[in-house]
């Protein structure tokens, strides 16, 4: 997938490295080898996805025969102002309604969204049963 053996090697070492950290999220409902598949699958898009924003030039390709330098004509990879406005907003709009919740519930949307936890990691975490 990454078409590059370095590249390859970094994406199945973060792969091993967060199955051995969610080791205790794999449920057992498919086979532990489909399960590490899937993180490696992510793993080497999200390198991707990274990546797609970078350009690399040879640098045989950097300068013409007699030694100039060509100019290098980079797109420029940044968020437009528009998305960088709406991104904005956004996070305001959403820091606000965050911030009106109480603190219980507060802390269950941080664990399971941003901490990642299932429903039963968090409700353990705060003491509660799932049906609570």
């Amino acid at each position: 997938m990454t078409r590059n053996r370095e590249d390859a090697e970094d994406v199945v070492q973060q792969s091993f490295q967060k199955a051995f950290i969610n080791l205790q999220k794999f449920e057992g409902d498919s086979l532990f080898s489909t399960w590490l598949t899937r993180i490696a699958i992510n793993e080497a898009l999200m390198l991707l996805r990274r990546k797609r924003g970078s350009r690399e030039v040879p640098i045989a390709e950097s300068s013409t025969e007699d030694g100039a330098a060509l100019p290098l004509d980079f797109p420029d990879s940044g968020p437009n102002p528009e998305d960088s406005c709406l991104q904005r907003e956004q996070e305001r709009i959403l820091s606000a309604a965050v911030n009106e919740l109480t603190p219980g519930m507060r802390k269950a949307i941080e664990l399971r969204e941003l901490g990642e936890l299932s429903t039963g990691e968090t409700a353990q975490v705060m003491g509660l049963s799932v049906e609570q």
